[in-house]
């Protein structure tokens, strides 16, 4: 699994790359936060839904701003989720590139095999939209019948996406491309056991990530397989091998799935 040759690179790693993102993200977060200030009297609230920009100058229920919406198609509400792009931006992106770096790091004394699947995680990483996931339950009819199921928007700036119902499922982690599938028919556990994953993937489990933002394990080895039906929307993050004697494995492992609750998926 490990070699003990560095091979060094005169091109600059993905971890580079983004550490100097990082570094032009702090940088413009204190004029973007001056504009912010600048134009709130204009505009209290901005909520881009599935892609359209709604501007609000006061600060909307959630009721007020389902409403337009809400009857144009049949929303699958559970699945549907609201995110904030906010101060707390800076420290996603952080978390962002420590998992970067910690590949970079097993990269360090890893053979040619585990260099080109972290290379390949590492560029579904990169690619993926991040944002503050906000807590709250999205239905339009809860809303407007429970006062504390109708919150109102603090100003700032929101992603709403919705969806409609499904059985897809979005596929990433160990595996050579990023894919939206059909929910399986057959047992779930027996499904993502013989899908196609890339080498030093994880045989045993895979994570399993609600839209709720709930983290499940899904056994599909023959000796821990489990037929669970799984949540519209979810994400399915096939892990890497957790070797026993090497915690820094499952120390990736728990820091992508933690980052994926911070995904926006359309």
């Amino acid at each position: 699994m490990f070699k003990n040759i560095l091979v060094r690179d005169v091109h600059p790693t993905i971890f580079e790359i983004s550490m100097q993102f990082l570094k032009y993200l702090k940088s413009i977060s204190a004029v973007l936060l001056l504009v912010c200030v600048a134009n709130i009297g204009n505009t209290a609230v901005t909520i881009t839904i599935n892609d359209v920009e709604y501007n609000y100058t006061n600060t909307p229920r959630l009721a007020d701003v389902l409403a337009p919406i809400a009857l144009k198609e049949p929303w699958y509400w559970p699945a549907s989720r609201l995110y904030r792009i906010n101060q707390y931006q800076y420290e996603i992106e952080q978390k962002r590139a420590e998992i970067l770096g910690m590949i970079e790091q097993i990269k360090l004394d890893a053979t040619v095999q585990m260099h080109t699947s972290l290379d390949t995680l590492a560029i579904h990483i990169t690619g993926w939209q991040l944002a503050q996931p906000i807590p709250i339950p999205i239905d339009y009819d809860q809303a407007r019948l429970k006062p504390s199921t109708n919150p109102s928007f603090e100003s700032g700036n929101y992603i709403l996406n919705l969806v409609t119902r499904n059985q897809s499922l979005h596929l990433s982690g160990l595996i050579n491309k990023e894919a939206t599938i059909a929910a399986p028919i057959q047992c779930s556990g027996t499904f993502f056991n013989h899908i196609t994953k890339l080498n030093f993937a994880s045989k045993d489990f895979v994570y399993v990530i609600q839209p709720t933002g709930k983290i499940k394990k899904l056994g599909i080895a023959y000796w821990n397989r489990e037929c669970r039906s799984l949540m519209p929307g979810s994400q399915i993050i096939v892990p890497i091998h957790e070797p026993l004697f090497f915690s820094i494995f499952r120390k990736l492992n728990e820091a992508v799935v933690q980052l994926a609750t911070y995904r926006i998926i359309k």
